[in-house]
């Protein structure tokens, strides 16, 4: 496990639960295609398969976006996320998402 952070879940009328996520080290699968798989995990969710990229970057990029689009599912349908202190969690910002006045100031500087 290269990545983790602990949240609390509640479904509408329900109680306040632990979610544990949590990213593998991604690692180069068996076989001559030579794609790589990360590991995924929110417990107590069970059945999140790994995902498989063509190399370590996209595998780790496309794990913390499925992290990001179950969250944000459990969040659509009427669950709330929050830290331990009972804070809110923005998830678009927790995930990067949403980077306001960020984005424009990005610079790509040309090496020498």
């Amino acid at each position: 496990m290269i990545s983790s952070t602990l949240l609390y879940g509640q479904r509408e009328g329900g109680a306040r639960f632990p979610i544990t996520i949590e990213i593998g080290a991604p690692y180069p699968t068996e076989g001559d295609g030579g794609d790589w798989a990360c590991p995924v995990s929110l417990k107590p969710f069970a059945g999140i398969p790994e995902v498989y990229g063509v190399d370590s970057l996209q595998a780790l990029c496309l794990a913390l976006n499925l992290a990001y689009a179950l969250l944000s599912n459990f969040k659509e349908k009427g669950g709330t996320l929050t830290f331990e202190d009972g804070e809110d969690c923005p998830i678009d910002a927790f995930f990067g998402r949403s980077l306001p006045g960020k984005a424009d100031r990005l610079e790509t500087k040309k090496p020498k």
